[in-house]
């Protein structure tokens, strides 16, 4: 039978029981590291999903921002240079697809004729384009406005408008505006 080399048998130092259990604040450090590797799995998803939150509401707010004030700028900068919006207003006729600079001179038009007398707006839908994760992103969502407008030649109006909303490169664009029926 082989020896390990240390006290005499019988015989221990302080050293040696060290060696036998390892004590509380041992295990702590060397658990440490595994617990941190599970919180920063998790934490970018979190940190993610507050991150598109913080996005949408400053897109919303963009969109609050332009029918309060009549300045179409703010609303048409949520359409991506690279991509048209569906935009589908009675005063503007028929519908269709346009373009930033196209959506922010129709806007103009229209902010120019009517004052906003009252502008509330609230999520209606969402829509998690079939994630499994609750953390990830929805792929859209739509909003839907009251505007109550009073025109220049003197009538009172209110409409229902829906705005969807899309994410696109980790921020969210205008895809639509659409009068309700």
């Amino acid at each position: 039978m082989m020896r390990r080399p240390g006290p005499p048998a019988g015989q221990r130092t302080p050293a040696s029981r060290q060696e036998a259990a390892p004590t509380p604040p041992l295990l702590a450090l060397i658990a440490l590291p595994a617990l941190m590797v599970a919180l920063l799995a998790v934490e970018p998803s979190y940190a993610d999903s507050q991150t598109h939150e913080a996005e949408l509401d400053r897109a919303i707010g963009s969109i609050v921002k332009s029918f309060q004030t009549g300045k179409s700028d703010a609303i048409a900068s949520l359409v991506p240079a690279e991509c048209k919006a569906f935009i589908y207003l009675g005063a503007l006729g028929d519908g269709g697809y346009y373009s930033r600079d196209q959506v922010y001179f129709m806007l103009n038009k229209v902010f120019s004729q009517n004052d906003t007398v009252d502008f509330r707006i609230r999520r209606q839908r969402t829509d998690d384009g079939g994630s499994a994760k609750r953390s990830d992103p929805p792929a859209f969502v739509i909003y839907i406005a009251t505007w109550k407008w009073h025109r220049h030649d003197g009538v009172d109006a209110e409409s229902q408008i829906h705005f969807r909303l899309s994410l696109k490169k980790g921020s969210w664009a205008l895809a639509e505006i659409r009068e309700a029926q």
